[in-house]
């Protein structure tokens, strides 16, 4: 059953998001895809680039930021394929006039972490992300991460039940072309779909419906927060934290400080781009 028929005019009804909790896993299947499964047994490294007042943040307050979907910049966040679309052609204009409005009124109540997949630092994610001088990456694994989040599940909104976080590498399609053999967890999986011209980012995602979304809601209700606050413990989730290749020195003693303050015994180091090369 594709998610556009088992959700379209019950999204927001309460009862109808799926009862889930804790942490699950998900890849996405598209037709034809090249790649070999992800394997999510591995520690596989992922990266946060970031400014110096968001470190700050996760350290002081010991939380995870998760923004709505809808306050990305990319307007396909949470956009359906064009095959989603033509299955509706059987349905009437109200319908699916009703399954697009709750679709996109979703991106609202959808809240994502993003991360970028790799071994080693990224020029590019520190020219996108980190260009500012006060920048910074921080380094963990998809395995302490997902332990963190296991951890926290039912703490966010206890009164309203645990909260369900879905995790997985995102993948890069033509919206034009492509078909899944798999959405994954309904209805979070279009969240893990993003269009070929990002593939650079390398992301790894986790998202999860807001809280208030399992009481129900109207259809056009929009959440009183953009976005997810998600308790985490910094010395247990971070490996290293790194300091951009475009720092000043003085920059490094600041971070220095702050992470021994925050997150005593957490590394910080200069990024590996600002060792001097020789001839």
């Amino acid at each position: 059953m594709s998610m556009v028929n088992k959700y379209e005019s019950r999204l927001f009804a309460k009862g109808d998001v799926p009862p889930l909790s804790g942490v699950s896993e998900l890849e996405l299947v598209p037709d034809a895809d090249p790649r070999p499964a992800f394997d999510h047994s591995d520690p596989h490294p992922i990266w946060r680039y970031t400014g110096f007042p968001k470190l700050i943040s996760l350290l002081a307050t010991q939380t995870l930021w998760f923004p709505a979907a809808s306050s990305l910049e990319d307007p396909f966040e949470g956009a359906s394929l064009d095959a989603d679309v033509a299955r509706r052609s059987s349905s009437s204009v109200d319908e699916v006039a009703a399954t697009e409005a709750a679709f996109r009124t979703l991106r609202h109540w959808a809240a994502v972490s993003c991360w970028y997949l790799s071994e080693i630092e990224s020029d590019a994610m520190w020219r996108l992300y980190g260009s500012a001088t006060e920048a910074v990456a921080v380094r963990t694994s998809t395995l302490k991460l997902k332990d963190e989040l296991t951890r926290h599940t039912e703490s966010v909104a206890p009164e309203q039940g645990p909260l369900a976080f879905v995790m997985g590498p995102v993948s890069y399609v033509d919206f034009r072309t492509t078909e899944l053999v798999s959405y994954g967890t309904d209805p979070l999986g279009r969240y893990f779909l993003k269009r070929r011209a990002f593939e650079a980012e390398r992301e790894y995602r986790v998202a999860v419906l807001m809280p208030a979304l399992y009481q129900g809601i109207e259809q056009d209700t929009l959440p009183d927060v953009p976005g997810v606050t998600v308790p985490i413990r910094p010395a247990e989730l971070i490996d290293e934290v790194v300091v951009s290749p475009f720092a000043p020195r003085w920059f490094r003693d600041v971070v220095d400080r702050a992470v021994e303050a925050f997150a005593p015994g957490v590394r910080v180091r200069a990024s590996e781009l600002s060792t001097t090369p020789r001839y």
